[in-house]
């Protein structure tokens, strides 16, 4: 009898870059420097990145995304949210 491994598909496997697996804090920075919110980045690639936040309602469309300790910044577009995740590519 032959084994079958199913590997489980996900929504956004069309994307163009393997995206890594992390479990990183972040800081996303909007409303002109005034506002940040905590979130967790999951996974990553040199195109963009999947972030869990506590709340969709205070996530903008459009912010930076820090790195602590770390000058890493980089300017984020949200393509796609479910739940508390979100899909966002670098600008």
């Amino acid at each position: 009898m032959q084994e079958q491994h199913n590997i489980p598909q996900k929504e956004d496997d069309s994307r163009s870059e393997f995206r890594r697996r992390t479990l990183k804090g972040g800081k996303i920075i909007f409303n002109n420097l005034q506002s940040v919110l905590d979130c967790t980045i999951r996974d990553l690639s040199m195109a963009g990145c999947r972030i869990i936040v506590s709340s969709q309602a205070d996530l903008p469309t459009e912010f930076d995304l820090r790195l602590p300790g770390s000058d890493e910044k980089f300017q984020c577009q949200v393509i796609w949210r479910k739940h508390q995740e979100a899909g966002v590519k670098f600008k």
